[in-house]
């Protein structure tokens, strides 16, 4: 696993644990970042959810899907500009722009792992392609020399 893949599965657990914290004991966990204490069934849910979303996230890194690390760059932007636009119109509070936060600057840091990894491939696949070549020049030239023998 490469950096890309160990900042996703870090980034997994992390949503796992508060996905699972506001299933279990949503009124422990809200009044650290300053939101009301609820019975409603809707921030278990979404903690269920949330966990949910950080077993994919896991499950992502084991099998070395790319393409799922390059999706949540987007999505994890997403989260910012809809968090803040709630904060915005007074539907949330202004804390839950600090997960966006958190959110976007873990997006940030896996463009960056995502773009060196790309940067990495595409560097090994001209090495191999410049290798196969100067290996098929010194195959020709040693064909050339037999037949000249």
């Amino acid at each position: 696993m490469d950096l890309a893949g160990i900042s996703m599965f870090v980034f997994g657990i992390y949503i796992i644990i508060i996905g699972t914290g506001f299933l279990v004991m949503p009124n422990v966990i809200l009044p650290i970042f300053k939101f009301e204490k609820t019975n409603e069934v809707w921030i278990r849910i979404m903690g269920l959810i949330v966990a949910i979303l950080g077993y994919y996230y896991i499950n992502a890194t084991v099998h070395d899907l790319t393409v799922f690390y390059w999706s949540t760059v987007w999505g994890r932007f997403v989260i910012l500009v809809g968090f803040t636009l709630l904060v915005v119109l007074k539907k949330a509070k202004p804390m839950l722009v600090l997960f966006g936060l958190v959110d976007s600057a873990g997006a940030v840091w896996n463009y960056y792992l995502c773009s060196w990894r790309r940067r990495k491939v595409s560097f090994h696949g001209v090495v191999l392609r410049i290798t196969y070549r100067v290996l098929s020049e010194i195959e020709e030239t040693k064909r050339e020399s037999i037949l000249l023998s």
